[in-house]
């Protein structure tokens, strides 16, 4: 992955494996995703580039992960580069609750700074269409130090839907 060394294994999905990395140029850990690219067609290959187009529009806000770089390996497999949240993801931190619960008061605030990071994501048009501790396809939002994720529609998409909504009005006029 050129200047990404990768250092560990940090979780798989059924899209992606995450690595942590050592950004060799920079001298900065990253989480690296290397996306499964079997029968990855080139619409998939175009939605894992909006992903991150999308992603790095939202910029360094405090409640957004932040994607640094886009690219491929050598044999065509692309991978997605972003910050490294040494917290783990939410998962992980719900195993560590009694009955995978968090108590009322940490739940009201991780709502809170999660409800910060979409508002954001929001006010630019990215919106999510699924929400969840592991998604693979995702809007990577920062909670303390941890990583949740959202399935993030890049704003092309948005636009192609909201004109599909405008025809289906206009036809039944």
């Amino acid at each position: 992955m050129g200047r990404y060394r990768t250092v560990r294994l940090l979780g798989e999905g059924a899209r992606k494996r995450v690595y942590l990395a050592m950004d060799e140029r920079l001298a900065r850990e990253v989480a690296v995703a290397v996306v499964k690219a079997d029968g990855l067609d080139a619409n998939g290959r175009l939605r894992i580039t909006r992903e991150a187009q999308a992603m790095a529009r939202l910029g360094d806000d405090p409640a957004i992960v932040t994607v640094y770089d886009v690219g491929e390996e050598a044999d065509g497999t692309p991978f997605i580069v972003s910050q490294f949240m040494a917290g783990g993801s939410l998962d992980q931190h719900l195993d560590r609750e009694p009955n995978r619960r968090f108590p009322v008061r940490r739940a009201l605030q991780l709502a809170a700074q999660l409800s910060r990071g979409l508002a954001h994501a929001h006010q630019l048009q990215i919106v999510h269409a699924g929400f969840g501790a592991l998604n693979d396809h995702e809007l990577h939002v920062a909670v303390d130090d941890a990583v949740v994720t959202m399935q993030a529609i890049a704003a092309g998409e948005l636009e192609e839907a909201a004109m599909a909504r405008r025809r289906r009005h206009v036809r039944r006029s």
